[in-house]
């Protein structure tokens, strides 16, 4: 087979050499034209293999990796969007949390009289107090044009024993509030049962009724009427009407 290739070969040469025209060839094209002719010598050869493949096997190959890069793009977007999915999770569940981890204050843990439930009663105006409604033995009137916008609340001794319920707390602040506007400060009037004045001993299971006194105009609103019970660290409001 070797001897019938080179007899080709000289066959070629000796044909060419006499009527091909002279092109002229940089040494790129030589080794194009070079690599081509033995490739056409060497497909006879059944011991040998090509390494060169066909136009229709290059575009399969060609069309293969560009499906897959299109799949492996895909997978790296999809898994993005998870990454991005995962933190919005995350950060969702994070709020939500964070929600659900906002305390409600009782009455008592701000007034901070733990012993004792604390409730809103109810409110009244009143142009006139006193310490005893029959006999008015002592009495405050409101200002001219102002009422008294009275707000009592109840402390239960809810322990088995006697308690000291100690309200005189200047870190604790009691504000009314009108309509989101308006803000009154409790009266320091001279009555028994003024919540700000009472230091006193509960027995157990008794309960003692106490009221905050605010001075309002009388042409004020109260459709909208808030109480702000605060101290140094949290507050809690009461719609008192």
């Amino acid at each position: 087979m070797k001897k019938v290739f080179l007899i080709f070969i000289s066959i070629l040469a000796v044909s060419l050499t006499g009527c091909m025209k002279k092109y002229p060839l940089t040494e790129e094209n030589t080794n194009v034209v070079a690599e081509y002719m033995a490739g056409l010598l060497l497909k006879y050869d059944k011991r040998y293999s090509s390494d060169l493949l066909s136009y229709q096997e290059m575009k399969e190959t060609s069309d293969n990796a560009e499906d897959k890069e299109e799949v492996k793009n895909e997978n790296k977007d999809e898994t993005t969007q998870g990454i991005i999915d995962s933190k919005n999770d995350a950060v969702n569940e994070d709020k939500g949390s964070n929600k659900s981890e906002i305390k409600e204050y009782t009455l008592s843990e701000i007034i901070g009289e733990n012993d004792f439930d604390i409730q809103y009663v109810g409110y009244r105006t009143a142009d006139t107090l006193s310490d005893d409604k029959t006999n008015q033995v002592f009495s405050v009137d409101s200002r001219q044009g102002y009422q008294f916008f009275v707000v009592e609340l109840s402390f239960e001794n809810k322990t088995d024993s006697e308690k000291l319920l100690n309200l005189i707390k200047p870190d604790v602040k009691y504000l009314l509030n009108t309509n989101n506007k308006d803000t009154y400060k409790p009266q320091s009037v001279l009555l028994e049962n003024n919540l700000l004045f009472i230091n006193t001993n509960i027995k157990a299971g008794e309960k003692l009724s106490a009221i905050l006194v605010f001075e309002v105009p009388k042409d004020t609103d109260l459709t909208n009427v808030n109480l702000v019970i605060s101290n140094e660290t949290v507050k809690k409001e009461l719609q008192v009407n």
